[in-house]
């Protein structure tokens, strides 16, 4: 085998802060419900649409002269809010992605190894403008409510008055 195919210590970054890659996984797929009904065989599968794209990362930093500046700065490009950039360099590929859950563990640091792991869901071009993907409801249950409440009154007086 040719050594040139395989990359070793593959650099990948968040935030713009550098760390190295053990393992990486990426997932997703379509929401699917299967719905059952009762005394039947039958059953139908409704399919809801895609999921968010999730990359599941293990990484280390290994700088002993810097260690715990560096483990600062990973830890704060973790907890920051907001869509960032990572590269992921198996890939060779930069994502817009939104960090939801990350760790570091300091278990190997005396040798002068520090383990992280995080979770990000990649974020689609439409969210990164500011559109906004959830529902909304123009104005609030009470209003509607309220609305219908007084076009009933409205009715009721026009029904008795005629």
């Amino acid at each position: 085998m040719n050594a040139g195919h395989f990359k070793v210590n593959l650099a990948a970054s968040i935030r713009g802060v550098t760390f190295h890659i053990d393992t990486g996984n990426e997932s997703g797929g379509h929401r699917k419900v299967d719905h059952a009904y009762p005394n039947r065989d039958a059953h139908y599968i409704e399919d809801l649409g895609w999921k968010s794209d999730y990359f599941d990362v293990r990484g280390y930093i290994t700088d002993l002269d810097v260690a715990g500046d560096k483990i600062r700065t990973i830890r704060n490009a973790l907890k920051s809010k907001g869509v960032c950039s990572f590269y992921h360099p198996l890939l060779d590929e930069m994502f817009q992605v939104e960090v939801f859950e990350w760790s570091i563990d300091t278990r190997t640091a005396q040798i002068g190894r520090v383990d992280f792991s995080f979770k990000a869901a990649k974020v689609n071009a439409d969210q990164m403008v500011g559109m906004t993907i959830s529902p909304v409801s123009s104005r609030s249950p009470i209003a509607a409510l309220e609305a219908a409440s007084d076009s009933l009154t409205i009715k009721l007086a026009e029904h008795l008055l005629a």
